[in-house]
């Protein structure tokens, strides 16, 4: 019974002592303040960057601590993010830490932390909800008194959209954390507010690929000061207008829209589009793009009549996001992470185990030493007794020469690759850079490792691989590495074991190299109407650019030469007489319903992916002789197969093709690789031997001569799709097309801004069947003069339009056609849809 009851006084006092130290952590606690916002209105996307606002209070004694985002309170997050707070007395502090986590992650764990006890102040709990990579994100950015718009509406037939209303100061001041958004919208807001940083990384936002919509209206002023230098109508003055019918008659609808309402009036700038305008020529709705994105500016105000309540809206805001112009398949972040561990992995002419043959002479005179070597020459001494001796004494002698010469071969200083992308446009000074890092340890220490101010830096995801390339285990130990973000980022103090890589990846901007060129993109009246392109390439920076690839709609053609500091290279080039543009490829997907981010397309219970590697061999001038998805089928054992090997899974990590279309519209790049990088890494007190190779991808100026009075081809790899309406759960893709028996599905097809006829003459829509015949087939056209549907009959997969009336009926504004395929029989089997028109650009 005594030693019962000792036993019991013991577990009592220590469970007095620890019920007393949170107490002590909490009288702390109740003089500190923490209020915390996760990703957008709660929203994020699996495995991308969100930001985290938080709010710190301190009423009581100066603090030295660190919010924290960690796996163990959170289960799910990419990593232990931190951000430093220092805190004095009677003070507040808000700022951003930014984040990766699973699309499991339902509940995320912010922590403030004090760096002297490792305390935990203060902790607050948010729910989050990950979307689908198919679903719309809006942001809307409104002080509106009428409250927010709404944009749910607006998404592709079967798919979701969500929206998050921010205030200007909820805006993060980098673009990575913006990257999850689809829609960015400002509207009856003061963004006289936004920060210099908070501007700069809309810019850069809208550069990578963003959709950003700015309207007018009574307070266009103020809602278009912070934003001015981005839109592609720069308001000066307003008027009242008596009604918008325009704006209705832009998205076929006979609604008058009458009422009288202040439109944003003023200067277009060059290369701005008017998509809808008055009888007198005043743009009510006009496009710029910038880099890969949109910029759309809306004159009037939509939470004002006769906008306000009009049953259309969420269509305008659909046919806005679906009519830009599609994005180049390396536009999003790296999606293929088993490619990025294996790319970060290759240090092209470091072997990280010795090889294999001399490993085995090594082992083969070890053996020989302490048995059949030793035991002749002590039994010729007669000496056997002495076996005791030598055989530890040749262990010791055998075990100090491996350690010497492993660390000979190994050295002393880590090894860090870097594969880096940067992306760079002819119409801003910056550039986006994707980068992966993989640094060799040769010995298990410790690296704290520091990337440029405005990059982001995060582990690569274990993907449980081992790769074919010295049997390197892909640790999952890197979870856990501590990401702290101060006026950059860096990953601290994280161990490395010996012949290990430990992987990251970055995201970021930094200023536009000095690579750049001018494209003609015309119709030669003896090339039968198709395109040819001429031009050329200048390399104004201090690194020979090599294996350089013209990359246009449908076409690659290699760069023969290096390319010097200082030289120009022309093209056509000598081995090719012209650079032509034939046409062949599918119509491009418009970015709404179809995220890059992911490599599949997906509408309701059906997903279709094809022609995965167009662009990566495109890029690798057909050399690809590695599929990512079936690791270790390929021994590189030269220093140029490893570099190939290496660039190619780098490529692949992040390049995607969908739907066999490369989705380059009209644009014209350059792509060409460098020795080095234009980023920079640094290991805390530390040298490291540098293994980096960079592939710029560049947007030439691109003018497209438009023939007055010739009669002109735009081919079926002009136009952008997107599903107009749809029943049931078929497929809705246009290619590889099933619908069942009872449903239908209908596309919007709508000509590039660039190839946008003045006069459409003739109308083609040419589809091709999986059974290899060329059945009747019925098909429906959306009359714009009407508002109804019309039946017709493709025969030998053609339906041809040539009558002036029928081309008014059938061809809408922006050119676009609108066709649906009804379900018939037990399947319509359609491999593919193309649509093609001929005409005049201008008289």
């Amino acid at each position: 019974m005594h030693k019962r009851l000792a036993v019991l006084i013991v577990l009592a006092l220590f469970a007095f002592i620890a019920a007393a130290q949170p107490a002590q952590a909490q009288s702390g606690a109740s003089l500190i303040e923490m209020r915390v916002e996760a990703g957008y209105d709660g929203f994020f996307r699996d495995d991308q960057w969100f930001p985290v606002r938080v709010a710190v209070t301190n009423n009581g004694d100066p603090i030295d601590a660190r919010v924290v985002v960690r796996p163990e309170t959170t289960r799910g997050v990419g990593g232990t993010y931190s951000l430093p707070v220092d805190l004095p007395t009677n003070s507040a502090k808000e700022d951003f830490l930014y984040v990766t986590a699973r699309g499991t992650v339902t509940e995320m764990r912010v922590e403030l932390i004090d760096n002297v006890d490792d305390l935990v102040l203060a902790s607050r709990t948010v729910g989050v909800a990950s979307i689908q990579a198919t679903e719309q994100l809006y942001v809307v950015v409104t002080q509106s008194a009428a409250g927010s718009i709404d944009m749910t509406g607006a998404a592709a037939p079967g798919l979701v959209a969500r929206q998050a209303n921010w205030e200007v100061e909820t805006i993060p001041d980098n673009a990575a954390a913006l990257e999850s958004i689809n829609t960015l919208v400002f509207t009856d807001v003061d963004t006289a507010g936004l920060t210099l940083p908070q501007q700069a990384a809309l810019e850069a936002w809208v550069a990578g690929g963003g959709h950003l919509v700015v309207t007018g209206g009574p307070r266009w002023e103020s809602t278009s000061e912070g934003v001015s230098n981005l839109l592609p109508l720069v308001p000066d003055d307003s008027m009242t207008m008596g009604d918008l019918a325009p704006l209705a008659a832009f998205l076929g609808d006979d609604n008058t829209l009458a009422a009288d309402t202040t439109v944003a009036t003023g200067d277009l700038i060059d290369g701005a589009v008017v998509l809808s305008q008055t009888f007198d020529s005043i743009p009510l709705l006009a496009r710029r793009t910038l880099g890969d994105g949109t910029v759309d500016y809306l004159a009037a105000d939509p939470n004002t009549v006769p906008l306000r309540g009009w049953e259309r809206t969420s269509d305008l805001w659909y046919l806005l996001a679906s009519t830009r112009d599609p994005l180049p398949t390396w536009a999003g972040v790296f999606s293929q992470w088993e490619a990025a561990t294996i790319s970060s992995e290759i240090l092209p002419g470091l072997d990280v185990l010795p090889s294999v043959l001399p490993l085995c002479g090594f082992l083969a005179l070890y053996i020989a030493l302490i048995g059949p070597l030793n035991y002749v020459v002590l039994n010729r001494i007669n000496r056997r007794e002495y076996a005791w001796l030598t055989i530890p004494v040749f262990i010791l002698l055998f075990s100090g020469l491996a350690w010497i010469v492993g660390g000979e071969l190994r050295g002393n200083d880590p090894s860090i690759g870097r594969v880096t992308m940067v992306r760079s446009w002819p119409d801003t000074e910056i550039a986006h850079t994707s980068e992966l890092i993989g640094l060799l340890s040769p010995q298990r220490t410790q690296y704290t490792l520091e990337v440029d101010e405005g990059s982001f830096l995060r582990t690569i995801p274990d993907t449980n691989l081992v790769t074919g390339s010295g049997g390197i285990l892909q640790s999952s130990f890197q979870s856990s590495i501590e990401i702290q973000q101060e006026s950059g980022f860096r990953g601290f103090e994280f161990p490395v074991d010996a012949s290990f890589v430990a992987g990251f990846a970055t995201y970021g901007t930094i200023e536009k190299p000095e690579i750049s060129g001018t494209v003609t993109m015309l119709y030669p009246e003896d090339e039968n109407n198709v395109q040819i392109i001429r031009g050329s390439v200048t390399n104004r920076t201090e690194q020979t650019l090599t294996d350089g690839v013209i990359l246009a709609r449908g076409s690659a053609y290699n760069i023969p030469e290096p390319i010097e500091p200082g030289d120009v290279a022309a093209f056509p080039f000598i081995n090719a007489n012209q650079i032509r543009l034939e046409g062949g490829e599918m119509a491009s997907p418009a970015p709404i319903g179809y995220n890059f981010t992911r490599a599949s397309l997906s509408f309701g219970t059906s997903s279709f992916n094809g022609g995965v590697d167009g662009t990566v061999r495109d890029i690798m001038n057909n050399n690809v002789v590695y599929n990512p998805l079936f690791p270790g089928n390929l021994d590189a054992n030269t220093i140029e197969d490893q570099e190939q090997r290496r660039r190619q899974l780098f490529l692949s990590s992040v390049i995607q093709d969908p739907l066999y279309t490369t989705s380059r519209g009209n644009n014209v790049y350059f792509v060409g690789w460098a020795e080095g990088s234009p980023t920079t890494v640094a290991l805390q007190e530390r040298d490291h031997r540098p293994f980096d190779t960079t592939v710029y991808i560049v947007e030439l100026e691109t003018e497209i001569e438009q023939p007055a009075g010739t009669p002109v081809r735009v081919s079926g790899d002009q136009f952008v799709w997107s599903v107009h309406e749809r029943s049931g759960l078929g497929s809705a893709v246009p290619v590889n097309l099933r619908v069942p028996e009872g449903d239908s599905v209908a596309f919007r097809y709508t000509p590039l801004p660039s190839a946008q006829l003045e006069t459409v003459t003739e109308l083609e829509i040419l589809l091709q069947f999986n059974s290899g015949g060329q059945p009747p087939f019925n098909l429906q056209l959306w009359n714009w003069e009407t508002g109804e549907w019309n039946d017709h009959q493709a025969q030998n997969g053609e339906l041809v339009f040539s009558a002036r009336a029928d081309i008014r009926s059938y061809v809408g504004p922006q050119n676009a056609v609108i066709l649906r395929v009804p379900g018939g029989g037990f399947y319509n089997d359609v491999q593919t849809i193309r649509v093609e028109q001929y005409g005049l650009f201008s008289s």
